[in-house]
């Protein structure tokens, strides 16, 4: 069985609860044995002030996967975006638990 954790729209800089949307996130999350967690888009805008939010995610040591919402794209470049993601196309695949 494969378990992981999917949310969207965090909008992280744009709200003034994104640190407690985070908090809850990663509460939820550490309940749990997952096996990967994904954001389905705007998570936070892809500039260097918000490499916390990836940390944060990072730090549960579960791979973390992103898709690239609309939000991310107003303001940069593509390649600015995959670089803040780490990477290498916009539209990937994973295989879990082979």
């Amino acid at each position: 069985m494969i378990k992981f954790l999917v949310f969207s729209d965090l909008h992280y800089d744009e709200v003034a609860d994104g640190d407690k949307r985070i908090e809850d996130i990663l509460m939820s999350a550490r309940k749990r044995e997952l096996d990967f967690i994904v954001s389905l888009g705007d998570l936070c805008n892809p500039v260097s002030a918000n490499q916390k939010v990836l940390e944060k995610f990072n730090s549960l040591g579960v791979p973390f996967y992103n898709v690239i919402g609309n939000h991310e794209t107003d303001d940069c470049k593509l390649s600015e975006i995959l670089d803040f993601f780490s990477i290498r196309s916009p539209y990937y695949s994973v295989v879990c638990n082979e």
